[in-house]
Parts: structure tokens; C-alpha cells; sequence
């Protein structure tokens, strides 16, 4: 009886918490056999929704180089981005890593490209975190580091899916989005 909680006894037992906590920060998260979503241009919307629901008042964006009317993105390039739009404080990280397929890729289950994960909440979260597509994207199957191919290469339907990741293999995509790239000259 001391196991049960709220009698100030023992640890209360686990409850089979242990296994939701990852042992670490997410570096780059794998392929789990989950990468199914596929954006389409001309309905601007994804085949699929995501596994789970983002946090409250999550908001992203993707801008090409193409379609920056700021200039500042380089053509070619895509910025790819996130933020809360209200501050949320005293809540427990929130990994966030982004997966970019180009349009090859979109009628298979193979994963796309990947960015380092981070934390949702750290530092300031209201302001954006963007990642530059392909500087910040890497594939890394079979203990190998491929840099991600130029947009250039493969003109299309690109997907972006951001998952939340509490563990390199422990991911579920909460957002699909994505954008077109064309064969641009840099």
C-alpha cells in the first residue's frame, strides 16, 4: 500500500514512464518506416496528417529563394521554419527535427533528408528557427553522412514534415507541408 501515490512512501513505483523519456537530447532522427506523407502543388495540401498533434499555437513556414520577396534567400535554397506564437513557459523540451523528400523520393517509403533536432522551447520561442535547405539536411543511413542534394537537381513537389522527436529512432511527424522548386541556374 506505501506504493500507491499521494502517501509520501517510496518512489510510487514507474508507471511505465520510463519508457516516454528519452536518455538524451535527439540528434538525427531515423528512418522508422513512417515516411508515407507526400505533398501535392496543386491541392497545397499533404496525403496524409500528421501522427500526432503539434504543440498549441506551433506555427511554421517554407520559403524558396524563388518566392522570398525579402531577396534574402539565395535561389535555389529554401528556408524552412518554426516558432511558438505565444511564449509557453516552464514546459519540458520539445524536440523538433524536419524531414525534407524531394519529389523522387514521393512514391516510395524511403526517408527524405534531416535536420539536427532541437528544442522547441529553448531560448526565446516565439522567435522563428529556421534551417536552410540544403546547407542544414543530411541522410544518414547504414552509419554514412550525405549531404543533401541542391533543389535544382530534382524540380517538383518537395515535402517538408516536421516531427517531434524524443530519441533519434522515436519520432512521429506532427506537420506536413511542402513547396515547389524549379530547375533555377545559381
Amino acid at each position: 500500500m506505501w506504493l500507491l501515490p499521494g502517501n509520501g512512501g517510496g518512489d510510487g513505483g514507474n508507471g511505465g514512464e520510463g519508457g516516454d523519456k528519452p536518455d538524451g537530447p535527439p540528434g538525427y532522427i531515423q528512418d522508422i518506416g513512417t515516411s508515407r506523407h507526400a505533398w501535392n502543388g496543386l491541392r497545397e495540401s499533404c496525403n496524409l496528417p500528421g501522427e500526432e498533434q503539434p504543440p498549441l499555437q506551433f506555427q511554421y513556414a517554407v520559403t524558396t529563394g524563388e518566392n522570398d520577396p525579402s531577396g534574402e534567400i539565395p535561389l535555389g535554397k529554401a528556408e524552412i521554419g518554426y516558432r511558438l506564437k505565444y511564449e509557453e513557459p516552464n514546459l519540458p523540451p520539445y524536440y523538433v527535427s524536419v524531414e525534407v523528400k524531394p519529389p523522387h523520393l514521393l512514391d516510395t517509403d524511403e526517408f527524405g533528408y534531416v535536420s539536427k533536432a532541437a528544442d522547441l522551447y529553448e531560448g526565446d520561442e516565439t522567435q522563428w528557427k529556421n534551417l536552410v535547405y540544403p546547407d542544414d539536411f543530411s541522410d544518414r543511413a547504414g552509419g554514412k553522412v550525405r549531404p543533401a542534394p541542391p533543389l535544382a537537381d530534382d524540380p517538383g513537389e518537395w515535402t517538408v514534415v516536421y516531427h517531434h522527436a524524443t530519441s533519434d529512432k522515436n519520432h512521429r511527424s506532427v506537420v506536413c507541408h511542402g513547396f515547389m522548386a524549379d530547375t533555377v541556374s545559381e
